[in-house]
């Protein structure tokens, strides 16, 4: 017969014989690799925004238990420069959290998740932070992908195409329980771009095609 090992953090002892409970579970017990919550936001409208740094996507987190982790996934989509020369379109995508209340400074967040490299920090959004804690970019690009009209590119170009991003890491922001995180992904463009949709926004028609964007927030026991 085969042999069962048990998790020592198991229920026993909270339920007398009886199941009547004699203890209440809270996230303070829970242990460490739990999920404790998750919050999320979901971009399902194409939203054109002007170049510079933008907050495209935040959502808000109280934290359960103290030190705890926070797991990040962010699949965002937005559109392809549809222009032959794309070296004056350059892009960013950065996360970054801050306590308290919501900012439009992106100064005021403090980066994380992004690339380690000596050269990682280019077309950077300005967060606080150090070049070793993943205040970089999770991504940036000195030509983004993309074409214009005609030529290999045929009729329309990359008009009706969007680009896909896929971000998924954990940091751990060293707060109490109780407080109040913003978890915000921003974009550093040098042109107009639109964040869930195709190039073909930017001509005032009916953006009839684009993908969802999404950021999820996961708080995990420690």
């Amino acid at each position: 017969m085969a042999l069962i090992k048990t998790n020592t953090r198991s229920l026993s002892g909270v339920l007398t014989s009886n199941q009547v409970p004699t203890q209440t579970i809270t996230s303070a017990t829970l242990p460490a690799g739990t999920p404790l919550q998750m919050k999320h936001h979901h971009k399902q409208t194409a939203t054109q925004y002007s170049s510079g740094v933008q907050k495209v996507m935040e959502v808000e987190l109280t934290t359960l238990k103290v030190n705890s982790k926070i797991k990040i996934d962010i699949n965002y989509h937005d559109d392809k420069p549809n222009v032959d020369n794309r070296d004056s379109h350059n892009r960013a995508y950065q996360f970054g959290y801050k306590t308290g209340s919501a900012s439009s400074t992106v100064g005021n967040y403090t980066g994380r998740g992004g690339r380690l490299s000596s050269n990682s920090n280019y077309e950077h959004c300005s967060m606080q932070g150090n070049h070793a804690d993943g205040n970089s970019p999770l991504e940036n690009t000195d030509v983004p992908s993309g074409g214009g009209l005609g030529g290999q590119w045929g009729n329309w170009g990359s008009d009706y195409e969007v680009n896909g991003h896929s971000y998924s890491f954990e940091f751990s922001p060293s707060v109490a329980a109780g407080t109040v995180l913003q978890l915000s992904f921003w974009v550093n463009a040098q042109g107009t771009f639109v964040a869930s949709g195709p190039h073909y926004f930017l001509d005032a028609n009916n953006h009839y095609n684009g993908a969802v964007s999404s950021i999820h927030a996961t708080e995990i026991s420690v």
